[in-house]
């Protein structure tokens, strides 16, 4: 009964070294995964923050643009209305652009898309013509390549196409967000123009 309360309460028993090898591999394997746990928390954290981030970094970068047209009119007229005009002519050039240079972009890819079709026929037809007198002098086999060549390109274009259509959902929802961060960072902008002084 008295030794048997000398184990339990008086000295304490010596580790062998095979359990403190163990006990440290298992510290450090805490260790290793609780750094790995705040690694993974401060990357989502910093994955949070970081379209705030890109707004703010345009935002500093729009005004950094804009500024000296601003400056050189608020010396004419009070600084929120230089900021306005300064908006204002940003606006009407943009407004320029996109209703002069985008339509005539898309009306292009238009015409390109529906006579695509045409000009690989007429490439198949040129390569695949037995009196070419280009094609004639060149090895067979590379003749036989070039012959492939025109509907291997209309291949890839459909696929490319497919691509694009299936994507377009994605198209849409970024060209939201962009047009988000289009008010957004013109609107913090202003707000630090205005607002720099103070």
């Amino acid at each position: 009964m008295q030794a048997g309360r000398q184990e339990r309460g008086g000295l304490p028993r010596r580790r062998s070294r095979i359990e403190r090898n163990l006990t440290f591999l298992l510290k450090l394997v805490l260790l290793f995964v609780v750094g790995a746990m705040a690694l993974s928390l401060v990357g989502d954290m910093l994955d949070r923050i970081r379209t705030a981030t890109a707004v703010v970094i345009g935002a500093i970068f729009f005004t950094y643009l804009v500024l000296p047209a601003v400056r050189l009119l608020g010396r004419r007229m009070p600084l929120g209305a230089a900021v306005a005009a300064v908006y204002l002519g940003i606006f009407v050039v943009l407004g320029f652009i996109l209703s002069v240079v985008v339509p005539a972009l898309l009306e292009d890819g238009k015409s390109l898309a529906t006579a695509f079709p045409s000009i690989i026929h007429k490439a198949q037809a040129f390569v695949s013509d037995p009196n070419n007198q280009v094609l004639s002098r060149l090895a067979p086999p590379v003749r036989g390549y070039i012959v492939g060549l025109p509907s291997e390109v209309g291949a890839l274009a459909q696929g490319i196409g497919g691509q694009v259509a299936a994507g377009a959902l994605g198209l849409v929802l970024s060209a939201v967000g962009v047009l988000a961060m289009a008010v957004i960072i013109p609107v913090l902008s202003a707000y630090m123009m205005l607002e720099g002084e103070s």
